[in-house]
This record gives C-alpha cells, structure tokens and sequence, in this order.
C-alpha cells in the first residue's frame, strides 16, 4: 500500500499565513525594493511574459520586513516558492517538478544579511489538475462542494513532489505525493 503526504502549514511563531512581507527582487535598493516589485516576472506571471516564465536571474536578493520568519518552503507568489538549505537537500533525493533553483541573499529591510541559513527561490512546472487528478475516483465535499474529500491521482502520475498551479480545490498546490 502506498502512502501520500499532503504538507501543512504551521502556525508557530514566525510562520505566518496570510500575506508574506517578504519581497524577491534582483538587487538591494534601500527602501526602493517594495516599488514596482509586482512587475517583476516571478510575481506578474506567465501571460505577461508570452505563456511562460524566464529563468530567475543568478544573483536575486529576498528582502523580509520580519526577521522572525522560520520555515523550510513558503509561497513567495503564485509563481515560486522560497526554500531552506534543508528543503532543497531533501527534495534533491525525489522525482519533483521544481525546475529552477536559485540561492538568494536574505535580506532584512536596511539590506544585511539575516541569520546563516541559505535560502534559495524554486520555480515549478505548471502542472493542471486535469494532467493529474483521477476526477472519477475522487471526490468532493465540503459545505460547497469545493473541497477534495477523497483526492486520488491518475496511474501515470510520476512525481513525488509537484506544484497544482489550479489547485484551489486543495489546502496547498505544492503537494509532497512521497510513497
């Protein structure tokens, strides 16, 4: 029998739900960083930049307003995710569809380097429900009918850790499917 993992998020000091004041730009600019950074193509998306996204350039700065941010991956914006050194090693051993690691220097708000963990920013495959999700064996439930209550995948499905860019009908598109 196999066995999946759906990751959850925790609620402990310094891993907040909700809005990430944390900014990804190409370079520390003082205070400027927070200006236009949605223009950037990891938070303006796919349809701006002709159907896909370009590759994170080498050297990226993430800037946090809050220094207590503990954690080992974290949704950026709706086209990366920021990892720990440790998240990154582990997911190096798995089938995955994360397809652009970049480290990053991370930031507090005047522009020094925070604490000695690495982080990194990771780009996945924009994969759909449909390329994955058994519709006719799962099923929905919940007060309006948008939640999976069983989510079962399709046969050829091969990864161990992959990105539903669709998934609202999921707590959390980055799934861990490890067997």
């Amino acid at each position: 029998m196999e066995k999946y993992y759906i990751m959850a998020m925790k609620e402990e000091q310094g891993c907040p739900s909700g809005f990430y004041y944390a900014y990804l730009v190409p370079d520390f600019k003082g205070g400027g960083y927070k200006e236009h950074y949605g223009k950037l193509p990891w938070y303006a998306g796919p349809k701006r930049f002709g159907g896909g996204l370009p590759s994170f350039p080498s050297e990226l700065d993430l800037i946090v307003d809050d220094e207590s941010y503990s954690y080992d991956v974290r949704s950026g914006s709706a086209y990366f995710y920021v990892l720990s050194e440790k998240f990154r090693s582990v997911i190096t051993l798995f089938k995955t569809g994360i397809c652009n690691i970049v480290p990053v220097r991370y930031l507090n708000r005047y522009g020094e380097v925070i604490g000695v963990e690495r982080y990194y920013v990771a780009a996945t495959e924009r994969i759909g429900m449909k390329d994955v999700v058994d519709f006719k064996t799962s099923k929905l439930g919940g007060e309006f009918g948008d939640m999976f209550e069983v989510l079962r995948f399709k046969e050829n499905m091969d990864y161990d850790l992959l990105d539903i860019f669709d998934a609202e009908k999921v707590s959390s598109p980055l799934l861990s499917l490890i067997a």
